[in-house]
C-alpha cells in the first residue's frame, strides 16, 4: 500500500492554497497528460466566485487529481488559479471546452471529477463522508458497471461510510460529469469527498486509504479497459 508523508503533501498542495486559496496567479487551469485514456478533473481546488459569493476551495481535491495522473499515468485538469467561474455550476466554460478537447484529442474512456463536501467536524456535516454522484447511472451511459467497480475499490480499503445519488447527484446540465457525459459522450462520475479522507492534515491514515482505493479502481478499470 502507498503511504505519503504529510510534509510532501503540504508542499504539493501550496500552489493551490496559494493567495488564501485563491491560488497561483497565472493560467487557471493546469494540465497534465498521461499514457492512459482516462481523465482525473479537480475544478474546486482552488476558491471560485458563485452569484457574486466567494466559494471556498475544495482543499487537496487538486493534490489528489495529480497523484492519481502521476501514479495511473493517466490525464489530469485542475483549477490553479481563481479565475471568478464555478466550473461546476456555469454551463458553458473554458475549463469545460478544455475538457473536450482532451477527450477528443486523446481517446479518452472515462472522467473522475473530483469534489470536496463538509467534514465530521463541520455544523452541516450529513453523516457520511463520500457522495458518488452518477445522476441516476445517466452520465455512466453505457459503462454503469464502473459505478459497482468504484464502490467495491472503496470498501476494499474500508471506506464503506458513503452514499451514491443522495444529496450530490450530478443532475443538473452544468455539472462537470454530467455535461462531458451529454457533450463529450464520455462515461463521468462525480466523487464528493468530506475533509476526514481527503485532507490529509485532517487524517493522513484516512487520506492514504482514499488514494490507494482510487488508484485500485482506476487500475482495475484499465484492464476492463484492456490498455
Amino acid at each position: 500500500m502507498l503511504e505519503f508523508d504529510l510534509n510532501y503533501l503540504i508542499k504539493r498542495e501550496e500552489k493551490y492554497g496559494a493567495n488564501s486559496f485563491d491560488g497561483t496567479y497565472g493560467n487557471p487551469i493546469k494540465y497534465l497528460d498521461g499514457r492512459n485514456p482516462i481523465l482525473i478533473s479537480a475544478p474546486h481546488s482552488v476558491n471560485q466566485n458563485r452569484e457574486g459569493k466567494l466559494k471556498m476551495g475544495e482543499r487537496y481535491t487538486g493534490t489528489i487529481a495529480e497523484i492519481l495522473s502521476e501514479h495511473i499515468d493517466c490525464h489530469m485538469i485542475t483549477k490553479l488559479c481563481n479565475d471568478g467561474i464555478d466550473d461546476n455550476y456555469i454551463l458553458y466554460t473554458r475549463y469545460k471546452d478544455t475538457i473536450g478537447d482532451i477527450i477528443d484529442s486523446n481517446d479518452i474512456k472515462f472522467v473522475l471529477d473530483l469534489h470536496g463536501m463538509l467534514s465530521s467536524t463541520d455544523a452541516g456535516f450529513r453523516g457520511y463522508h463520500i457522495e458518488i454522484g452518477s445522476n441516476y447511472g445517466k452520465n455512466l451511459l453505457n459503462d454503469r458497471f464502473i459505478l459497482d467497480l468504484i464502490i467495491d475499490s472503496l470498501n476494499k480499503y474500508n471506506i464503506k461510510d458513503l452514499k451514491v445519488d443522495y444529496k450530490f447527484k450530478a443532475s443538473k446540465p452544468y455539472t462537470v460529469s454530467n455535461y462531458i457525459a451529454n457533450n463529450f459522450n464520455t462515461p463521468a462520475l462525480q466523487l464528493e469527498i468530506s475533509s476526514d479522507y481527503r485532507n490529509p492534515v485532517f487524517n493522513i491514515k484516512n487520506f492514504n486509504l482514499l488514494i490507494n482505493s482510487l488508484i485500485n479502481f482506476l487500475n482495475s478499470l484499465l484492464k476492463i479497459y484492456r490498455v
